[in-house]
């Protein structure tokens, strides 16, 4: 294996896709009401489609030493629970993959969606490409690659790019967290992004609703679920905390689990992996054995995979 490659040890690897599920778990029952950590099925907190579709592409990578783009967007369709109301697929997603269901391309029905909107869903699910690939600028390329398979549109493309580069930043690089959203903006021409993520670090001392005003995205008045994600996960870096204030701030939208999915894995890098208070609650999640079977097979494919190539 090469001296530049970093592979990161099982322990994490399993806590950062549990904070993933965990804040997906928050996020659904902060938009449904449920005053829980989660929506309780048969003693455990049932999974959405973030952590089915996150699943489900840590399965690709390990099958394929790396992401595959034709594979994925057949596991996916055939795969999805889409007829579970609790999985919450984005309809749009949703749409696309019973496209492909029904033997259309995936990169024709991708376009074929009747009404597009922007969807963060494919930046939240993308965390198995991080905690594979060690090289920055590969994490960030095959993240855009994995959202690609089900989204067009530029906004969700640039927003997995740059939540993949977050994390890798916090997983892999040694910056002070709070400079985190300084590199982000650098990494993005776009005008209105970069004017939110300069102004995240002053939020952080400012009081909590004013905080959530001003990281509304002008002139569109909808806060930007990334920069939402960054914010409460720098504030609060217990991962329940960051999860259930972002999907607060992002109120009823699309986009409130996605962000509340964000927040949990970036406070959680940013607490050493370290569950803390959440161990309990991340132990009720109706996917926990199998993330920790996922976690033990992308950390082996991350050694196995290298010293193959």
């Amino acid at each position: 294996m090469s001296s530049d490659v970093i592979v990161l040890d099982e322990y994490m690897v399993f806590n950062v896709l549990l904070a993933a599920s965990l804040g997906e778990s928050i996020g659904m029952a902060t938009v449904l009401g449920v005053d829980s950590p989660g929506v309780l099925v048969s003693g455990l907190y049932a999974y959405g489609a973030i952590t089915e579709a996150m699943m489900i592409l840590a399965d690709n990578i390990v099958d394929n030493c790396g992401f595959n783009p034709e594979e994925y967007a057949g596991s996916l369709a055939s795969r999805a629970s889409l007829d579970n109301p609790l999985r919450m697929y984005d309809p749009g997603t949703a749409e696309v993959l019973l496209r492909v269901r029904r033997g259309v391309p995936w990169w024709v029905a991708r376009e074929q969606v009747s009404t597009p909107s922007s969807r963060l869903d494919a930046a939240a699910r993308s965390v198995p490409v991080v905690l594979f690939y060690s090289n920055r600028r590969l994490a960030a390329t095959m993240a855009v690659a994995q959202a690609l398979v089900t989204h067009v549109d530029e906004r969700d493309l640039e927003a997995a790019r740059l939540y993949a580069l977050a994390l890798h930043t916090m997983l892999y690089a040694s910056v002070k967290p709070d400079e985190v959203p300084l590199l982000l903006m650098d990494e993005t021409d776009n005008s209105l992004l970069r004017e939110l993520l300069a102004r995240i670090p002053d939020l952080l001392d400012e009081p909590e609703q004013r905080a959530a005003k001003l990281l509304l995205l002008s002139p569109c008045k909808s806060p930007h679920p990334l920069g939402v994600a960054l914010y409460s996960a720098l504030r609060y870096n217990q991962p329940s905390v960051a999860a259930r204030h972002a999907a607060t701030i992002c109120g009823q939208s699309n986009n409130a689990v996605p962000a509340a999915s964000m927040a949990a894995v970036l406070a959680l890098v940013l607490s050493n992996g370290e569950l803390g208070g959440d161990a309990a609650i991340a132990e009720k999640l109706e996917a926990y054995d199998e993330l920790r079977r996922r976690a033990a097979a992308l950390r082996w494919a991350a050694i196995r995979c290298r010293e193959q190539g």
